[in-house]
């Protein structure tokens, strides 16, 4: 196995395991975040490794707002 699998494998099984422990809580909003995260979770991975961000494009957004 290539050493970017196997890492690329470990990255998102944290995020995995972290998920399976919440779902036996009842608070209504930890299985709603539960849920977001296992919905998002390849792109969490990669705004966190790769530095990907939407912020440039939301600040122009917001100056344009204010015209």
């Amino acid at each position: 196995m290539l050493p970017q699998r196997a890492a690329a494998r470990k990255r998102r099984s944290i995020p995995k395991t972290w998920c399976a422990s919440e779902m036996g809580c009842r608070l209504p909003e930890a299985l709603a975040l539960v849920k977001c995260i296992k919905r998002h979770v390849d792109g969490i991975i990669v705004a966190i490794t790769r530095g990907v961000s939407n912020s440039r494009l939301e600040g122009i957004n917001g100056k344009i707002r204010l015209i």
